[in-house]
């Protein structure tokens, strides 16, 4: 189990590595879509809070309001990533939005 665990963490590292030397060096050399990559990313956070907001059982309880911040830090955080790294879907993400 610790041998997977290691392997795991040392793939998604050089992944995300892999990803920010190429983020960085697209935007150098003028590949970069900001724009896309924002729309991208707006569209990924919003999708992840609804997965939040529907998959759950909520009360009303203080609690929520501690668990929503979570999920919205969390989607966040995940959509920014994303948005940044990932530009050329963000034209096809964008194209959905527009479309609908």
């Amino acid at each position: 189990m610790i041998v997977f665990l290691v392997i795991f963490t040392t793939v998604i590292a050089g992944v995300m590595l892999g990803s920010i030397f190429l983020a960085r060096r697209n935007v150098r050399l003028g590949r970069g879509d900001r724009r896309g990559a924002g729309r991208f990313g707006t569209c990924l956070i919003l999708a992840l809070m609804l997965g939040w907001l529907f998959k759950g059982d909520h009360v009303a309880d203080p609690g929520q309001i501690i668990m929503f911040f979570d999920a919205l830090v969390w989607a966040v955080a995940v959509g920014g990533w994303d948005g940044r790294s990932i530009s050329p879907l963000s034209r096809s993400c964008g194209a959905m939005i527009q479309s609908a």
